[in-house]
């Protein structure tokens, strides 16, 4: 089995949200990518500081270093604030923080970290994802769409998937679940709000 199969259920799940689905058909406005924005950035501010601090962007094995290279410009919360202050959005008025973002940022650090394959799967399950269908949503949404441009990746999106491949394993599925679970909760959330 791979990841993707055995994590392929909720991955569905996630993306078959109405609010995904306005966000892939370019029907979204400025309000709710804004609140999109804000909420996602929350997440990955708090995810890639744990991630990094955990070595999960570094090489695997730094005294191995030809094949095994680092997720180098992989880091997306610096771009996602970008994203999201082109919009107009300030930290000093926020949009909506649905109850589903606290309690993934409350998961990350109470759960996974001072785990590293836990940290791997929700960075194979919101930086693959971004590196995969971010692609298409990219021409979609308001504005730039900055956090899924990659700018300062030192590989092409393929070699970063496969790098990204490498450091997985079947054991992380049931982790990889719970942040596909959490995409879904903050979907339905987001779209129960008024804008």
């Amino acid at each position: 089995m791979s990841l993707a199969s055995l994590t392929q259920v909720a991955h569905q799940n996630a993306e078959r949200q109405e609010f995904a689905r306005r966000m892939m058909s370019g029907t979204m406005s400025e309000a709710e990518y804004k609140t999109y924005l804000w909420n996602m950035w929350l997440i990955y501010d708090v995810l890639e500081d744990v991630a990094l601090s955990m070595g999960v962007f570094g090489p695997m094995d730094p005294s191995m270093p030809d094949n095994d290279l680092p997720l180098d410009g992989l880091i997306q919360a610096d771009d996602i604030w970008a994203d999201y202050t082109e919009l107009g959005g300030t930290e000093e008025n926020p949009p909506t923080t649905v109850p589903a973002t606290e309690e993934y940022r409350s998961h990350i650090i109470k759960n996974c970290q001072h785990d590293k394959d836990k940290l791997t799967a929700h960075v194979y399950v919101r930086h693959m994802g971004d590196l995969s269908g971010g692609q298409m949503i990219a021409s979609k949404v308001p504005g730039s769409g900055k956090m899924y441009a990659f700018e300062e990746m030192t590989h092409s999106v393929e070699e970063m998937k496969e790098l990204i491949r490498a450091r997985t394993n079947d054991d992380m599925a049931p982790e990889a679940i719970i942040a596909f679970d959490f995409s879904t909760k903050i979907f339905e959330q987001l779209n129960d709000l008024t804008y």
